[in-house]
Formats: structure tokens, sequence, C-alpha cells
């Protein structure tokens, strides 16, 4: 038996990631009966945000990580074995959280501003973006419910990020130090 898909949360615990609007749609899954397992990683720093001592309760057994984890290998694996990331911020400078997630085989949901509509390809965009909360919900409804009908798009998404990793670009970086030091 096919287990429900695992919805990602890998950002900052904090008000400008906006988990209320993140956890209300997830409240509208609950709301229509559909299952789905959550893995709510990330730093806090400071206060822990209510939604997210609520969602301990509220979500119960659905959740299957809680809180911050400390080992990088740990962290990767969180992402690979995910199924969907999404992101709610209301301010976000590159996303990188998301880039990884989605690189690791997740499927992004995100907002239809601040970085995302430059790091998602255009061809993307209306799969993947979405312009409120209400809309939010019904992408993350279709997704879980039909999560093995995206598995082009995922794969493809994946392939995308790919360019941001590490090993993509230490070459171009190493070239343009090259041309720095011959100019110095």
């Amino acid at each position: 038996c096919p287990r429900p898909p695992l919805i990602i949360w890998n950002h900052r615990w904090e008000f400008d990631k906006n988990p209320d609007d993140f956890f209300q749609a997830l409240d509208t899954l609950m709301e229509n009966g559909t299952a789905f397992r959550l893995a709510l990683l990330g730093e806090n720093y400071q206060v822990i945000p209510k939604a997210f001592i609520g969602a301990r309760d509220r979500y119960g057994e659905r959740i299957v990580q809680y809180g911050y984890v400390e080992s990088r290998e740990e962290y990767i694996n969180w992402l690979k074995r995910g199924s969907i990331v999404i992101s709610t911020a209301r301010q976000e400078n590159f996303g990188i959280a998301v880039i990884e997630a989605v690189r690791y085989g997740c499927m992004p949901l995100l907002p239809a501003r601040l970085a995302y509509p430059e790091i998602i390809p255009k061809r993307f965009h209306p799969q993947v973006l979405y312009k409120d909360a209400g809309e939010l919900a019904e992408k993350l409804m279709r997704l879980v419910t039909n999560y093995s009908g995206f598995e082009t798009l995922r794969c493809d998404l994946s392939e995308q990020m790919s360019r941001f990793a590490w090993e993509s670009l230490i070459d171009r970086y190493d070239q343009e130090l090259e041309k720095l030091a011959l100019l110095s």
C-alpha cells in the first residue's frame, strides 16, 4: 500500500515565512479527508510561532519529523523522501531551501512573487506558482490526490534546479576568480 505524500516545510520557523497560510492549506486537506504526511524541518531562533505549537496536536501522527535536524546528511535524506515542498514566505532573498528540496525530488508550490518566478523557469509557472491562499490550497489538493501524475514534471524541475548546485557552479567560480587574479 503506497504511503501518502510527504509535505516538507524546510524554512525557518519565523513569522516572515508565513506559516499560517501553510497550515491553512493543510487544514483544507484534512477537512477533505485527504491523506498526507508532514515533516516540519527548519530552524527556530526565537519564539516558536503559535502555528507550529498548534500543529503538533492538530496533525498528530501525520507529523513524521518535528523540528530542526542537526546533520546535513539527515536533512538531505528528509528532502529525498519528501514529495512536496511549500513556501508561503512573505520575505525571501533567494529561496535556497526550496531549490534544495526541488533538486532532491520535491514538487514545489510557491508564491508567484519574491525570487520564485525568477528561480523557476516560466514554462513551469502555471503548475507550481500560486497567487493567493485559496489557489495554494486548490493546487495542493490536486497535487496530493494525484501525486504520481506529476512524476515527469517533478523530474524536469529537479533537473532544472541542479544548475544551482555547488558542483555545477564551482568551475564557473574558479574561472571568474582566475580572471580577477589576472587583472590584479
